[in-house]
């Protein structure tokens, strides 16, 4: 469960870029997902693709690729998961501390952006089918998809990762398909990821009721204006700035890069082999 920070029409907007019923993009256009205050209509698609490099988060050239032009995260492919806390009980991330809390935000169009008054932990990759399924099969053992939090495209299209067969026994019916564990868990709502959030917040627990309360109080919402989070949380969903922050800031300036490869010069889609 990720955070971006997206700019549209080269004007900084903060958007949660997982709702809005939107499918996911494919596999080959990841991004990140922040937290964000809705404001007015989803924006269009965009090409760029999202990949790490170097613990860092980047774009590849093209259309959506350049920092003041990463508008449009919603229907975006994956969201990674935030913390205060040192892991998961089952569920389990890399986790990378993100410090300097206090330091001064990067001006970006028409907004400032990485400022935090806190040191953070944020997951280094995207959320995998493996950990959502996992997720799915504790708090949804009978098979039942208590408010939608899985979607019937993860298991039949092409870039979905998880299979539901109701043949199975319970607790064992959400199945990962062959070589799809790793991969970033697609077609998942902001809603649904915010329940994935307070079960982690809730330790994991067998039960359906573990994923409306916690980092967020849902109240079986499956849609509408975002939740913000609540005081206290242990696991979250990133905001822009620590979104921001996590991408970009040079600890070692204190700056921020232009680029999320620990650059300032633009990257390529320049694939070298290597031995």
């Amino acid at each position: 469960m990720s955070a971006a920070v997206g700019i549209y029409r080269d004007e900084m907007e903060v958007n949660y870029a997982v709702d809005f019923g939107r499918d996911r993009e494919p596999a080959t256009k990841r991004s990140r997902h922040p937290e964000y205050r809705r404001k007015g209509s989803s924006p269009t698609r965009v090409g760029g693709m999202h990949c790490r490099r170097s613990k860092r988060w980047t774009w590849g050239t093209g259309r959506g690729a350049r920092t003041l032009n990463m508008r449009a995260f919603a229907g975006c492919l994956a969201f990674a998961v935030a913390s205060m806390a040192a892991n998961a009980f089952g569920v389990s991330f890399d986790l990378k501390t993100i410090g300097n809390p206090g330091n001064n935000g990067n001006v970006i169009g028409s907004g400032t952006y990485g400022a935090v008054s806190q040191v953070f932990k944020m997951a280094s990759k995207e959320t995998t089918n493996a950990q959502y399924a996992e997720f799915l099969n504790k708090v949804d053992a009978s098979g039942t998809n208590p408010n939608s939090v899985y979607n019937a495209s993860m298991g039949s299209a092409a870039n979905g990762g998880i299979q539901f067969v109701s043949g199975n026994a319970s607790g064992s019916k959400y199945v990962v398909k062959s070589g799809a564990g790793d991969k970033a868990v697609n077609y998942v709502t902001w809603f649904s990821a915010a329940r994935f959030i307070n079960w982690l917040q809730n330790g994991e627990q067998t039960n359906s009721s573990s994923m409306e309360t916690g980092a967020y109080t849902l109240n079986n919402a499956t849609s509408g204006a975002i939740v913000a989070r609540n005081a206290g949380a242990q696991y979250f969903l990133p905001s822009a700035n620590e979104w921001y922050k996590a991408a970009f800031y040079n600890n070692a300036g204190p700056s921020y890069y232009l680029w999320g490869t620990s650059s300032n010069t633009q990257p390529t889609n320049t694939i070298t082999n290597v031995s």
